[in-house]
């Protein structure tokens, strides 16, 4: 999905910035915290204790505009549909980044307070936020599964309004040795936060659903936190990799928002520039290793899960957990190389689907015998769902319109194209009916 435009987006914001002289970064902890893989977390009694006891704290005061309460920060992430911030809230309720610059730094910030908070509820200051790593262990963690403990008592990390268990269909993409640049002023850009921002953060919440599949709720669900600090994790072991992978440099407009602020007073402040450098904000990893693509010896996925049913040209395209392909022709032939896009409008959650719980993968011209590794590396061309989608309308599109860029798999598949095959590949296990609807299917 297309991001939009860096060098706009980050003059506005500047604007309304304070100077970086006055930006100060979260206040780093006494003692230096490892945050730990969740089933590592877990085999700590304590540490889970610890989080339990601060989750039902903070879900336990009423008031949203206290910064203690659980709704605070879910608020500060996007408030429900239909709600919009009173205006002494506004400078930090509705703030998440999604869709434009800074959503790896934002998160980043709202974080670390968040952690500082679990601190301070639960009266543990080495309380560490821990991650999921859904690439090696990819059904929900046990600790926030079960919805009460073993006394019979409430389960705080347990949240009902989910659709799955197990994450699926995610892809390695954002962390192909040629993505070596993290942001650039090119809202098309083939960057590590942009392709990461779709696939595996957006494909996560897609793939859980409930809460999860939609920004005004996301976080709400006590998962979001653990999934955020995976995506937080593989922004660092992305740097780690080396590679020539790299943060802009020093003067880039990147850095023209000097910071965010993330309460009322402004105390509680991140800056942009040090968001890189997670030892100065006082924490670490347990574990810095991308992950791995599976090796290419996989068999290709069944036919009818690569082509679905079949749609020709712009007429409106109905989705199922089938998935489908649509043949788009072309009026003036294209070579490889050249800017395209693929433009899905008036792009609707069906009453199957409004749950969440599913994602389409979308691929050009994918033929059947694929396998997991060559899909990514020379068809893939982004993912959506529920999501995605929310993400749109909370921006105030309406319609939606999701625009995706093909310039990368078309120049890797070479030659010249005078039509091209659109292939949605579902994941996830929603129900039987059609899940998305698509006014049009056309490349421009």
């Amino acid at each position: 999905m297309k991001r939009r435009s860096f060098v706009a987006s980050a003059a506005a914001l500047a604007a309304a910035a304070c100077t970086p002289g006055s930006a100060i970064a979260p206040a780093v902890p006494a003692v230096r915290l490892l945050r730990r893989e969740v089933s590592d977390f877990a085999a700590d009694p304590a540490r889970v204790a610890a989080l339990r006891r601060a989750v039902a704290a903070m879900q336990a005061i009423a008031d949203p505009t206290d910064d203690r309460s659980w709704t605070y920060w879910h608020y500060s992430h996007w408030m429900p549909n239909g709600m919009t911030p009173p205006p002494a809230m506004a400078s930090v309720w509705n703030q998440c980044r999604h869709g434009r610059p800074y959503f790896y730094a934002w998160h980043r910030g709202f974080l670390a307070y968040f952690e500082r908070m679990l601190q301070q509820m639960s009266g543990d200051p080495t309380l560490a936020l821990p991650y999921w790593d859904y690439y090696a262990h990819p059904d929900i963690p046990a600790i926030f599964a079960a919805p009460t403990l073993g006394d019979g008592s409430a389960n705080p990390l347990f949240w009902a309004a989910r659709a799955q268990q197990t994450v699926t269909g995610l892809v390695y993409a954002a962390f192909d040795p040629a993505i070596v640049t993290f942001a650039d002023g090119n809202p098309d850009g083939e960057t590590f936060e942009s392709i990461a921002e779709e696939n595996p953060h957006g494909e996560v919440h897609d793939a859980i659903g409930g809460d999860m599949g939609a920004v005004p709720t996301a976080a709400r669900d006590p998962l979001f936190w653990v999934h955020h600090c995976n995506v937080d994790r593989l922004w660092s072991a992305w740097l780690s990799a080396g590679g020539g992978r790299r943060m802009p440099s020093q003067g880039d407009p990147y850095y023209a928002q000097a910071s965010f602020a993330y309460d009322v007073a402004g105390t509680w402040r991140a800056s942009v520039a040090r968001m890189a450098d997670t030892d100065a904000l006082g924490y670490t990893w347990s574990d810095l290793a991308l992950p791995v693509a599976p090796p290419s010896q996989l068999p290709p996925e069944p036919l009818a899960r690569v082509r679905g049913a079949a749609f020709t040209g712009a007429n409106a395209v109905s989705l199922d957990s089938g998935g489908a392909t649509v043949h788009v022709p072309l009026g003036t032939p294209v070579a490889a190389g050249a800017t395209i896009d693929l433009v899905l409008t008036d792009v609707r959650l069906a009453a199957a689907g409004a749950n969440g719980g599913f994602a389409f993968n979308v691929f050009v011209n994918l033929p059947a015998a694929a396998t997991p590794r060559t899909k990514e590396s020379t068809y893939y061309v982004d993912s959506f769902g529920s999501f995605e989608i929310s993400i749109e309308q909370v921006m105030g599109m309406t319609p939606v319109t999701l625009t995706f860029s093909l310039q990368r798999p078309l120049a890797l598949q070479g030659g010249t194209f005078s039509a091209l095959d659109i292939s949605f590949v579902a994941y996830g296990n929603p129900g039987a009916g059609p899940l998305v609807t698509i006014g049009s299917v056309t490349v421009a």
